[in-house]
């Protein structure tokens, strides 16, 4: 999703909102991969304080991932704060090497990729189909919440 940031480039205390959709590619994340069921929702806004531009909204999406236990399909509901400062090449605005500000050129501003890292940034550890989710037997592989498998439970001590 591109931006119009001319405006607000050169006028400080200048503001403006975004709404819109954002395509993110899928994620792989702790050797799962996610994938999106639909463009991510942005609603963002932006201002122009003291020559950095800071960018701040909410974002909302449908994510396709599996149970982490049983592995099968779900469809989870994911909403991310959006907050970075942006900082224009040709600003002669100073920073200190531990600010965190992305510098970019140009007047268009594709922010795919700040929503992309949002996302992963708040991605639970893992997803589950239920709380009480048994998982599937090691030795055969049969989803454990559909019943026993009748394999020998008992292990003995190497």
């Amino acid at each position: 999703m591109f931006i119009d940031l001319s405006n607000l480039i050169k006028n400080i205390g200048e503001e403006k909102s975004f709404r819109g959709e954002s395509v993110v590619e899928d994620i792989r994340f702790m050797g799962e991969l996610i994938s999106f069921a639909e463009p991510v929702k942005v609603d963002i806004t932006v201002k122009n304080v003291g020559g950095v531009l800071c960018l701040s909204g909410r974002g909302q999406c449908k994510v396709l991932v599996s149970c982490g236990r049983c592995g099968k399909p779900l469809t989870e509901d994911l909403e991310f704060e959006i907050e970075e400062s942006l900082l224009y090449e040709g600003s002669n605005v100073e920073i200190n090497d531990d600010e965190d500000v992305i510098v970019f050129s140009g007047y268009r501003f594709d922010i795919d990729e700040i929503v992309a890292n949002d996302i992963f940034m708040n991605l639970p550890i893992r997803y589950l189909c239920k709380e009480d989710c048994k998982g599937v037997c090691p030795k055969c592989g049969k989803d454990l919440n559909e019943g026993d498998c009748g394999c020998d439970k008992q292990q003995t001590d190497p």
